[in-house]
């Protein structure tokens, strides 16, 4: 099939001439196609599928009303898989039992269902689209997210036995699906898209027992797996900047491997690195299984209370012994990603327990961070308990909890502006928040023409021409006691 983009749909003695050559045109919002039963027309608004290393889209996630502090949100069956999207805001959850997918809208604390055509399915959400992989119909489709009304269905490549399905929960693509060959496809068009650099056995399992797991960096950027029964499961990413790849490996066992919301964090079983595999304070984290958050700038960890006898790398990943006390509940504690350092620990939730299984080798689909999910800007708490047959909604308000705790709290809460376009104005409102008082910045690092307030505002007029394609920029921060630290972070430079 041939692809042909045209700007507007007056074009239509243009259509008609590439229809009758056999293209399919892409208008704005649809597209046409020729086939034997004559010209179809198949609605896709404000889709087009992001350029592979697209800027994250906004979280969308906003407090419900809620009455209580906790509430319970029932369902009819087990969940056995969840994905998220809308930037957070959608929680797509598999009642294989029901053959349903129950979407679990977090700003009106309300579930949608979707029935399911086939026994075989995986799924995967974005920032406003919901992808669906049929194996046995041999088939992709895409839906709003919102409504979830199909828009587009096409013929799954026979690639052998799918796998896995996976893609950015704050993006708009491209989806990442694992069959016997691995590829991308676009968003817009569920088509295969080309890929520079690119091994399309990535994560090709070898047989049912040694199942790749693959998890994606809500922005879109970054890919990370890791092979279920194996020694050693590994350490796979893979980081998308325009039409090329970055592949990095480790051949160790870390447990679960997770992107965070823009790629610059990998977080694991065992600790925290960066996307070129670098440990980040490995003695401090080593024994923490680290989960990324969906907006601000922290993490979650499980503490040393949440393991019977302490907590050991046997424990966590590896597989050499050890475990966790299944009727014990977890400590969730509450990092600061600039400098890693323990902000709060929510003691005991009970309805949240872990096993050998979900913690380090993650032998399950549903591993710790498909448990338990932190909302900063909505101030929720969100877990699956260890029945998962519901959910539990929380109110929590970190900064309260930091207050009513006494605590001399110093951290950055904002999230970095990841990308700046040539011949504009980048703009970054750094947020700090202090019990102290009394904020500083300085820039010590940055980019030719860039400045910093005194409030912690950056701002960069990008030159047209600016040759690199990413600057570091390094900001120190002090507070009236005198605390000092670092607010490091990579901005992209795109076209």
């Amino acid at each position: 099939m041939k692809y042909v983009s045209l700007k507007s749909q007056s074009c239509k003695v243009m259509r008609e001439c590439l229809l009758s050559l056999g293209c399919c045109v892409l208008l704005a919002g649809s597209a046409y196609a020729d086939d034997a039963r004559g010209i179809t027309l198949v609605q896709f608004p404000n889709i087009g599928g992001a350029p592979l290393g697209a800027a994250p889209l906004a979280p969308q996630v906003q407090a419900p009303t809620m009455m209580d502090e906790k509430v319970v949100v029932p369902l009819p069956a087990t969940i056995d898989d969840v994905a998220v999207g809308g930037g957070g805001r959608y929680l797509v959850l598999y009642l294989k039992k029901l053959r349903k997918l129950a979407v679990f809208d977090v700003n009106k604390s309300a579930v949608k269902y979707l029935s399911l055509t086939s026994d075989t399915v995986f799924f995967a959400a974005s920032s406003e689209k919901l992808a669906i992989v049929l194996p046995e119909e041999n088939a992709i489709e895409r839906y709003d997210l919102a409504n979830l009304t199909r828009e587009l269905r096409v013929a799954l490549p026979n690639e052998g036995p799918v796998r896995s399905a996976v893609m950015g929960a704050s993006s708009a693509g491209p989806l990442m699906v694992i069959a016997d060959q691995t590829n991308f496809f676009d968003l817009g068009t569920l088509q295969e898209m080309n890929v520079e650099n690119f091994d399309h056995k990535w994560g090709t399992s070898r047989g049912e027992r040694n199942a790749y797991q693959v998890r994606a960096s809500a922005d879109g950027t970054v890919f990370t797996g890791w092979y279920n029964g194996q020694s050693p499961s590994g350490l796979n990413v893979l980081q998308l900047n325009g039409n090329k790849i970055e592949p990095h490996y480790m051949h160790d066992s870390v447990g679960y491997v997770l992107p965070g919301q823009d790629g610059s964090r990998i977080y694991a079983s065992h600790g925290m690195y960066t996307p070129e595999l670098q440990a980040l304070d490995p003695e401090k984290f080593r024994d923490v299984s680290c989960i990324p958050v969906f907006g601000g700038t922290y993490f979650l960890g499980i503490t040393k209370g949440s393991q019977k006898g302490g907590l050991g790398r046997g424990g966590f990943g590896g597989g050499f012994g050890g475990g966790f006390d299944a009727a014990l509940p977890l400590d969730v504690a509450v990092y600061s990603v600039v400098d890693r350092r323990l902000l709060l620990t929510i003691p005991r939730l009970e309805e949240l327990k872990a096993t050998n299984s979900n913690m380090s080798w993650a032998r399950e689909n549903m591993t710790l961070e498909k448990l338990i999910y932190f909302f900063p800007a909505a101030n929720l708490l969100i877990t699956i308990p260890d029945t998962k047959d519901g959910l539990v909604v929380r109110k929590f308000n970190l900064l309260e909890a930091l207050e009513k705790a006494g605590l001399d709290y110093f951290f950055v809460s904002s999230t970095p502006v990841p990308t700046a376009r040539k011949g504009q104005t980048y703009s970054y409102q750094i947020d700090v928040k202090s019990k102290r008082g009394g904020v500083t910045y300085s820039l010590d690092s940055g980019p030719p023409r860039s400045t910093l307030s005194g409030n912690g505002r950056l701002v960069w007029n990008v030159p047209k021409d600016y040759a690199m394609s990413e600057e570091n920029i390094i900001v120190s921060i002090r507070d009236a006691a005198g605390q000092q630290m670092f607010h490091t972070f990579k901005v992209r430079v795109t076209p």
